[in-house]
């Protein structure tokens, strides 16, 4: 096959650097094959004499003399293994306006590319070759180049062959009796989303880590771009083009902290890594993005934070009882002795009754503001929990506040739980007469609930009105109330109590559908 001619009608078809490009890698790719097939030498030293017997091969086909001027397979970091040159075997013919156009010179980059195939094998070191211009090559003295581990190319040099990276996975497979295992199987399988991306930005690669992430197979995405995946007020927050400008800029984005949407709408935090790609010879072909799905792993920071947050607050609630407890109980006292020098009937004593009633709700703060900032470990027994509900709901004073709402217990008979009695009579207690305050006393609270192996899930569940939306994200924030007259520590207290218990509280509501309370807490029989 004439090679030369091969590379003048390659250059009709595609740029002056395209053919250069087809040309390197093919001879790259002809240059690992024979190593393979020469196999690995003993020794270091016998190195440049394979390398003298892999060139022969080549000038015995014609395919241009390289003449090497220094190699040095062991050379330390900074410094060339091969420093050759490449001319053509004989006089090119001229060609319309002087052009060498079917000059065997065309083909200069193939047996550059072998030459580095070829020593990158046999050396296991990911190395790359100098750019050649092969317009430039003539007979006489030919163009220089250098072969060199990729860690010192110049940055036009574009990234290295991964001499080393294949030569690692054909052994690997080689030793678990595969055969061999390529780079590209690794990319197609790994977990992270890896995508790649043409010049225009289009997709022309997902691989199943990113088919898993957004929920959408490669074939419906590919040339499309990436915008349906990014949160609109993301894209008109003008990310898409900052990370543009940023990669085009420094050449890489790393572990950036960001959100992207699945298919089906769903929004995940990521981190995204984006690189710009380049061809051996330093083009921009496109850029490569690794995203990894951080959503748990944000979740769990979130709440880390929020468990500081109230930690914070609650040492801070200690403080402020403290201080407001002891004050408290000395004008309760006062007013009491006041109220002993007047007579039923009198005005005053009706003021100061009023008094009384509102430093016994401060009272009741306080001590809400203690509970909640100093909450005792549990005491933990086994505990039915229908007979344990239903008890409650007997009390005359919860009956009183219970007004028309009627609870109805429908637990299944031995239902036990490893509780403690007193905090979660107090839970229960709370839950309760929020769900009838909300009914204002007219309406059912249903309890249900069943063992799934050593946890009892236990649902309060109302026909209310329901909670909004903006509403039902704050409401176990400590504070947060929607009545006149409330502490806003009643849920928060309730979810410490069970969580000391080491379960779960969640609560789940839509307008004009009721509330739902959810309970996880540790079974007391195992199953």
């Amino acid at each position: 096959m004439d090679l030369s001619r091969f590379a003048g009608a390659l250059r009709e078809l595609v740029s002056p650097k395209m053919s250069q490009e087809i040309l390197f890698r093919a001879g790259r790719r002809w240059g690992e094959r024979q190593a393979q097939r020469d196999g690995l030498v003993d020794s270091p030293m016998e190195l440049p004499t394979r390398v003298e017997q892999a060139l022969r091969r080549l000038s015995a086909r014609e395919l241009g003399q390289v003449c090497i001027e220094h190699i040095d397979l062991l050379a330390p970091p900074g410094q060339p293994l091969v420093r050759a040159r490449v001319g053509n075997p004989a006089e090119p013919a001229a060609g319309p306006e002087g052009h060498q156009r079917d000059a065997p010179g065309g083909v200069c980059s193939l047996p550059t590319g072998f030459l580095t195939g070829y020593t990158q094998v046999m050396t296991g070191r990911d190395l790359t070759c100098t750019p050649l211009d092969c317009s430039t090559c003539v007979s006489g003295q030919g163009v220089a180049f250098s072969i060199q581990s990729a860690a010192d190319a110049p940055q036009a040099a574009g990234p290295a062959p991964s001499g080393s990276s294949r030569f690692f996975l054909r052994s690997l497979g080689q030793g678990l009796g595969e055969g061999s295992i390529s780079l590209g199987d690794i990319v197609e399988n790994t977990a992270d989303a890896i995508v790649l991306f043409d010049r225009n930005a289009h997709i022309r690669f997902w691989n199943r880590g990113a088919e898993e992430l957004f929920g959408c197979p490669q074939e419906a995405v590919s040339g499309k771009s990436f915008d349906r995946f990014v949160p609109p007020d993301l894209v008109a927050s003008g990310e898409l083009e900052w990370i543009e400008d940023k990669i085009e800029q420094d050449g890489a984005l790393r572990n950036f902290l960001t959100r992207r949407v699945r298919s089906d709408g769903e929004e995940r935090w990521v981190t995204l890594t984006r690189t710009v790609l380049h061809d051996s010879l330093g083009d921009v072909v496109g850029s490569t993005a690794i995203l990894r799905d951080v959503t748990e792993q944000r979740r769990a920071e979130d709440e880390l934070t929020r468990a500081r947050g109230l930690a914070l607050l609650g040492e801070v609630s200690a403080q402020v009882a403290h201080e407001i407890k002891n004050p408290l109980a000395g004008i309760y006292g006062a007013i009491q002795i006041l109220m002993g020098n007047h007579s039923e009937d009198d005005p005053q004593r009706e003021i100061l009754e009023n008094i009384c009633e509102e430093v016994h709700r401060l009272d009741e703060t306080v001590q809400d503001m203690l509970r909640y900032a100093r909450p005792l470990p549990p005491k933990v027994i086994q505990v039915d929990l229908g007979d344990f509900l239903r008890q409650i709901g007997s009390r005359p004073t919860v009956q009183e506040l219970l007004g028309g709402t009627a609870l109805v217990v429908e637990l299944p008979e031995d239902l036990v739980a490893l509780i403690d009695p007193r905090l979660m009579d107090q839970t229960f207690t709370n839950l309760i007469l929020n769900a009838a305050q909300a009914m204002d006393g007219a309406g059912t609270i249903r309890a249900t609930g069943t063992q799934v192996e050593r946890e009892v899930a236990l649902v309060l569940e109302d026909d209310g009105p329901g909670i909004e939306a903006q509403d039902l994200e704050k409401i176990t924030q400590p504070f947060f109330t929607t009545k006149s007259r409330g502490t806003g520590l009643g849920l928060p207290i309730a979810q410490k109590n069970v969580e000391a218990h080491g379960g779960k509280l969640q609560i789940e509501s839509e307008v004009g559908r009721g509330t739902r309370v959810l309970i996880s807490l540790p079974a007391g029989r195992q199953t």
